[in-house]
């Protein structure tokens, strides 16, 4: 169990992004220091017009279909929260680090298990607009909801792509090394086949 403090954006905690693979999910904004921290310990740090941002998340499901819990999401005195937590809202993330092997390779990541909201931003940025949910009708408040969870699946587009891309590229790496390996042993054995019928012919 880890705790990382600092300056949220795009937090589905208590409802999940459900853009690709349903998952909860913060993403926090780091130093350069923290940044190099969890870069060098392999963790993808993703660097936005030179802002450095790491996301924590937990899947909705386990691989057997049972449902993850929930994160925890706390008040500053560490009380129960059911609220939305607004970009650039003061958080202390608790996570924990994972990694496991399989036959394609080696993955880490960052399981989200709670976020404690010590400085609450409830507002919503549109074209210089600042709007305060608590200000808006009932059903503002439902268009609010959406256009965050909206604005979430933006924000996480472009890392869910690269995930997804990065799958692509290894996958595409070790069809190359089948074709490669499998055109080396070919070539290997008409080599052998070529010199087995010199050695006979020299008998």
């Amino acid at each position: 169990m880890a705790i990382l403090e600092g300056l949220c954006e795009w937090a589905a905690v208590k409802n999940p992004n459900t853009t690709f693979t349903p998952e909860y999910q913060i993403t926090m904004i780091l130093d350069d220091k923290t940044a190099d921290d969890f870069s060098n310990r392999g963790f993808r740090v993703k660097d936005v017009d030179g802002v450095k941002k790491i996301m924590f998340k937990r899947k909705v499901e386990r691989k057997d279909g049972t449902p993850n819990a929930v994160p925890k999401l706390l008040d500053a005195n560490k009380n129960p929260l059911d609220i939305s937590v607004g970009n650039g809202s003061k958080v202390r993330v608790q996570y924990r680090e994972w990694e496991t092997s399989n036959q394609f390779g080696d993955f880490k990541g960052l399981d989200l298990q709670a976020v404690q909201v010590l400085d609450l931003v409830e507002y919503t940025g549109s074209d210089d607009v600042q709007i305060n949910v608590e200000d808006l009708p009932e059903e503002g408040q439902g268009i609010f909801g959406r256009l965050q969870r909206l604005n979430q699946k933006k924000a996480n587009l472009t890392l869910d792509l690269e995930e997804l891309q990065a799958g692509i590229n290894f996958f595409s790496n070790k069809i190359v090394e089948i074709v490669n390996g499998e055109g080396q042993r070919k070539a290997d054995a008409v080599v052998d086949a070529e010199e087995l019928s010199e050695s006979n012919d020299s008998d």
